[in-house]
């Protein structure tokens, strides 16, 4: 097995009224959310309609308005439609984020006053932490499911999840990150009152592993969902530093945790995801090889370690693992064998008979 959670890390004991409260309020933030967002969606839908329509009749009567005065008017229209669209659209740019913090900071006043935490303890930080945690969490794929289609309609459920994507994935972002950012202020707070606070380094080293994700390609981290469209902004290096940033941060905190809990196998299971995800091989195989002395016989480990040494040319090593595989009668031995020529480039026996 791949250890995907630890003893130590457990959740902060919360009474039913806090989780009664913060339920009910979430529906109602999220539902406010969902209708600022709809809002900006159908001011960009009605002035492009707009705009296209007042093209389309100009195109169509521009025989009739050569010969009349009303040309003019109606040129002064189009400029007027495309200049009150940037006024709004520039007014609005500004007004928006200030619309999602105050989103986030009412839900976070809700979760406060409906705890019995006294403020101040590791409980009162951890149990708000959790709760932008988990708020950001549920807003996971969103932007696919603002306009959901009925089922004689289902046809264009493509199309609507692109246009949904295209609309909102930003929006999702936004509020996803506020959120995180906020439980992260919570987490540092709480560790400046107790450096050595173990579950406090773990919560925020999870948080900030799961902000990472949000700026990689959604494919790779849901690569069993159909994505009709990618958003460009994914590929871009601002994205790219957002994400390095966020998974060198995560990397600190675990290797504090490192510090602490050197045998904790959660911890080298995580450090060697993210350093998957930084595609820096050789520090995920020297987890995976800190990770065996621990597990030694931890079939899904030896597996994995494995293919990182195939894929880095390190065969020797990757029939050893296999050999231990085969006389374990793991299935896993055949799959593991077929990453044999994983190291050579792709294309490489074509353009050697070339």
């Amino acid at each position: 097995m791949i250890y995907t959670d630890s003893s130590f890390l457990s959740e902060t004991k919360i009474d039913s009224t806090f989780e009664e409260a913060a339920s009910i309020k979430y529906a109602a933030i999220f539902n406010e959310f969902k209708r600022i967002t709809r809002f900006y969606a159908l001011f960009h839908v009605l002035y492009l309609g707009a705009f296209l329509l007042e093209l389309f009749a100009f195109l169509l009567f521009f025989s009739f308005f050569t010969k009349s005065s009303l040309l003019a008017f109606f040129l002064a229209g189009m400029l007027l439609t495309g200049f009150s669209y940037f006024v709004l659209l520039f007014y609005f740019q500004a007004k928006k984020p200030e619309q999602f913090l105050i989103l986030r900071d009412h839900y976070l006043k809700i979760c406060r006053d409906s705890l019995c935490f006294e403020e101040g303890t590791s409980a009162y930080y951890l149990a708000i932490a959790n709760e932008a945690y988990h708020f950001a969490s549920s807003l996971e794929l969103q932007e696919y499911n603002y306009y959901p289609v009925p089922k004689f309609l289902e046809t264009l459920e493509p199309l609507m999840q692109k246009f949904s994507t295209w609309c909102h994935w930003k929006d999702v972002l936004k509020m996803k990150e506020m959120l995180l950012f906020a439980s992260i202020n919570q987490h540092i707070q709480l560790i400046k009152i107790d450096p050595s606070h173990i579950e406090a380094h773990a919560s925020l080293a999870t948080t900030y592993h799961h902000l990472s994700k949000f700026y990689i390609d959604p494919r790779k981290q849901y690569p069993e969902l159909e994505h009709q469209w990618i958003p460009p902004a994914y590929f871009s290096e601002e994205m790219h530093e957002k994400f390095k940033s966020a998974a060198m941060r995560a990397i600190e905190e675990f290797k504090i945790l490192q510090d602490y809990l050197s045998n904790d196998p959660w911890v080298h299971v995580q450090l060697a995801s993210l350093y998957h995800d930084l595609e820096m091989p050789a520090q995920e195989i020297q987890e995976y090889e800190t990770l065996l002395k621990i597990v030694p016989h931890d079939k899904e480990v030896l597996f994995r370690l494995g293919i990182l040494y195939f894929q880095q040319g390190h065969n020797a090593r990757a029939l050893r693992i296999y050999e231990l595989l085969k006389k374990a009668k793991d299935t896993k031995a055949e799959e593991l064998i077929a990453f044999y020529d994983a190291y050579l480039p792709q294309g490489y026996f074509f353009e050697s008979a070339e």
